[in-house]
């Protein structure tokens, strides 16, 4: 099944119904005497009249004073039932972790009172909402504590309960399964439909198993024939989808804009290309009254695959930027998701901005115009910094920054960009403003993607006024057959070709080799090739430019920058001439800023590592999980070299070595976040998982010896620097849109604001660099350079002595990561 078929095409195929419980909660209030009933179904009726309008927060406060009422006359079902209904609002307006919480919180209601059916209902609102957000396997645990023919869920909700089962299923790979929930759904879709009132909500947005009976058929067909097309399998998904649009059409249910579109996905499979485009023409004009952003990114999106696998990429990329203008404006409107937030960042990278970024690499398309390398330069910054502010920021943590009016804003954003794309041009008028107020708040709030305006246009000229005058920042997409390569400055962005992926991963392994194993460095072909193609002639015309920011991506994050020759003479290194640093995303950087050191550092270094170790003597009771890894002794002479510097310079420390080097320690530290943390240890992978690198530190209180990239990610602290001495701690697998791997990046993502990592293992040693860099470092405010100033000194000091610390084998294995 491939990756595409994640959150996008399951927000328009299934689990719409979980936003609105189907259930009707006051359908028997008309022959309720009790006080409040009258008031309750007023509130009621004006609940479903914001839904209807797409104010879903105003539908939010009618429901919960429902809800009260209900409570207050002890009506247990019904407040619940309308938990249900907060809850499918929550999930209309983007809040996910909201709409879970509602949810669960009326499964547990239900569960008290020993109602099955509303348990059900809300474990099938949940399971609908996991499965819509892309997280099956959750989808997959709660639909399998309950009998899969259905019985313990009411009648009108069967049919979503067996689409449901297949469609996890199928995203599991378990096609039997998966067909035999199909053949339920198809009997369950020839009864009579459920005679129980429908919500007017349902009626006329969502349009589900309560209507026609040829209508519950289509909606079988078309999930058939999306899961078909999963399967790669698009000669048996046709007949489904075509005999989906002819119900659909037949019975004029405004769904046929995803039936078409899946045929033109089936003849796009066939490279029936001119068909493919006929059927995407249509769509344009289908369904003009539920018409929202969500479409035309679907559609651009569509148009463009299908030029790009017919090869023709100049009739691609005016849909490939038209898909990137809706993907701006969606990201605004998933912003407040969890999962599904990190879900559509993974998916925009891979389908739209990798798309976009692709087809300038096929070699098809000139680079000599300004707008164009501007243009892809801020695509491919956008990406990786959406993928960083994704990772690094929860939905808690969201919600918990931002001011109550934002969510009202929020809410308005939806209902004008669905009324803007209907052609309200009062709306359209009108949407700007809010996107312009919204981009305000979370500015504010320090989370925003700067872009501009609902035309989706980003703000590329300010982010150059802002670059400094003596920075410089080169930037790399890696790709085949051609990689992308971007120098950008305060005057001006560039781009243009480089080799392809394969072979400049191929000459970063050789010079790697020769790094390591040869003292002859600077002057082989290898290192020239390198700095040909990464730097070309800006090597020369940007010679006088101190500061050298790097974007790196895939292989490059590898490349020990600081050791590539200067240029011609071919007698010096980069770092001699430049102060060299890493950031994520250009569209951090920031003018540096200095800020007060609070005087406080923390170090580990020296683990117990295995049974011999004699420290373990001084244990009551010897732990059982060490990794039986060799103790790094000269680690604890580092760490107390380092210390004694920074004790100089009047600065309270902290070290923790032996036995007291544990986990725990280390989350202190993090928790208490002094200026610097220092780890002076092994850095080990996952076996099960070899891109995840963990900190090996010793046992302690029956907790593990290893503190993974995901323990770090689930931590917040606010340390300025961390430093990771040891074994290739910025090295592992590639992370789709960012370039920083392994635990450097897992430290950033935990607020660290920069990290000194190492690209390979050291010589356990005292580590003469360290003394030097922090006796450069504690001279001087803290501000974004800071790091990578002092470790350029510490580089040259080492160049400078002669000896075994003067090889780039030892000091080219440092560099300076640095949010912005």
């Amino acid at each position: 099944m491939p990756n595409s078929a994640s959150l996008l095409k399951l927000l328009l195929l299934v689990c719409l119904s979980a936003r609105i419980s189907r259930t009707d909660p006051n359908q028997n209030l008309a022959q309720t005497a009790f006080p409040g009933s009258l008031q309750m179904s007023q509130l009621r009726a004006q609940a479903y009249e914001f839904v209807r309008n797409q104010e879903f927060t105003k539908a939010i406060r009618s429901y919960q004073k429902a809800r009260d009422l209900a409570l207050q006359q002890d009506w247990q079902e019904l407040a619940i039932q309308f938990l249900n209904n907060i809850a499918g609002c929550y999930y209309s307006l983007y809040a996910y972790q909201d709409a879970i919480r509602s949810y669960r919180q009326s499964f547990l209601e239900a569960r008290k009172i020993s109602n099955l059916q509303l348990e059900t209902l809300a474990a099938l609102n949940m399971a609908s909402l996991y499965l819509a957000i892309g997280e099956t396997k959750n989808a997959a645990d709660i639909l399998n504590e309950y009998p899969l023919d259905g019985s313990t869920v009411a009648a009108n909700s069967r049919l979503e309960v067996f689409l449901i089962q297949a469609s996890v299923f199928t995203k599991l790979n378990n096609t039997e399964a998966a067909d035999a929930a199909f053949a339920r759904a198809m009997r369950e879709a020839e009864l009579d439909p459920p005679s129980a009132p429908i919500p007017v909500s349902h009626r006329n947005a969502d349009r589900w198993s309560e209507g026609p009976r040829e209508l519950r058929r289509a909606w079988v067909y078309a999930v058939i024939g999306e899961c078909l097309n999963w399967r790669g399998d698009s000669h048996r998904a046709e007949p489904y989808i075509l005999e989906a649009f002819r119900l659909r059409s037949t019975y004029r249910e405004g769904s046929s804009f995803r039936s078409i579109l899946q045929l033109a996905m089936v003849h796009r499979e066939r490279r029936d290309f001119q068909a493919a485009l006929r059927l995407l023409s249509v769509s344009r004009h289908v369904d003009p009254p539920n018409r929202t952003v969500m479409h035309d990114f679907l559609l651009d999106r569509e148009v463009a695959r299908v030029h790009l696998a017919a090869g023709n990429f100049e009739a691609a990329f005016p849909y490939l930027r038209s898909a990137l203008s809706q993907a701006r404006r969606w990201r605004l409107s998933v912003l407040p998701t969890d999962s599904a937030f990190l879900n559509f960042e993974a998916h925009l990278n891979t389908e739209i901005y990798r798309s976009f970024l692709d087809t300038l690499c096929a070699g098809k398309i000139a680079l000599n115009q300004k707008s164009l390398a501007e243009e892809s330069f801020w695509v491919a910054e956008e990406a990786r910094f959406a993928s960083m502010r994704a990772a690094q920021l929860p939905a808690a943590a969201f919600a918990a920054r931002m001011p109550g009016g934002y969510w009202a804003k929020f809410a308005e954003l939806q209902k004008l960009q669905t009324a803007a794309i209907r052609g309200d041009k009062n709306a359209s008028a009108a949407l700007g403003q809010t996107e312009r107020a919204l981009n305000r708040i979370e500015m504010e709030s320090g989370l925003s993607i700067p872009q501009s305006s609902s035309q989706g246009t980003p703000a590329i000229a300010d982010w150059k006024r802002n670059l400094p005058a003596d920075e410089v920042v080169f930037s790399y997409y890696l790709a085949e057959p051609f990689s992308l390569a971007w120098v950008a400055d305060s005057r001006g962005i560039h781009v243009r070709r480089i080799a392809g992926r394969a072979q400049l991963a191929k000459i970063i392994e050789q010079f790697r080799a020769e790094i390591l194993n040869s003292s002859q460095i600077g002057t082989n072909n290898t290192a020239l090739e390198l700095t040909r193609q990464l730097f070309g002639d800006y090597l020369y015309s940007h010679h006088t430019i101190q500061y050298w920011t790097m974007v790196v991506d895939q292989e490059l994050a590898a490349l020990p920058i600081a050791a590539l020759p200067s240029g011609m003479p071919r007698s010096r290194f980069l770092v001699e001439d430049h102060t060299l640093r890493i950031v994520p995303s250009a569209i951090a950087l920031q003018k540096p800023a200095a800020s007060p050191w609070r005087r406080q550092a923390v170090g580990i270094a020296d683990a117990v590592y295995n049974r011999a170790d004699t420290r373990l003597a001084s244990h009551q009771q010897k732990p059982a999980d060490l990794l039986e890894l060799s103790r790094l002794p000269a680690s604890a002479r580092e760490l107390q070299k380092s210390m004694t510097v920074m004790q100089s310079n009047q600065w309270a420390t902290q070290s923790w070595m032996g036995t007291d080097a544990t986990g725990q320690r280390l989350r202190n530290a993090l928790l208490e976040s002094p200026d610097i943390i220092h780890l002076s240890t092994h850095f080990v992978s996952d076996t099960a998982h070899p891109q995840l690198l963990s900190i090996a530190l010793t046992p302690s209180a029956g907790r593990h010896s290893l503190f993974s990239s995901l323990d770090l990610n689930g931590l917040r602290t606010n340390t300025k620097l961390m430093v990771l001495s040891g074994c290739s701690s910025s090295s592992g697998a590639a992370v789709s849109g960012i370039a920083i791997n392994g635990l450097a990046r897992a430290c950033l993502i935990s607020g660290a604001s920069t990290v000194l990592a190492t690209l390979w293992p050291t010589v356990d040693s005292d580590g003469p660099i360290f003394p030097v860099f922090y006796g450069h470092l504690l001279q001087k405010s803290w501000n974004q350079r800071s790091a990578a100033e002092s470790l350029r000194a510490a580089q040259l000091e080492m160049i400078r002595r002669g000896g075994w610390s003067s090889r780039p084998a030892y000091w080219a294995a440092y560099l300076a990561i640095s949010k912005g």
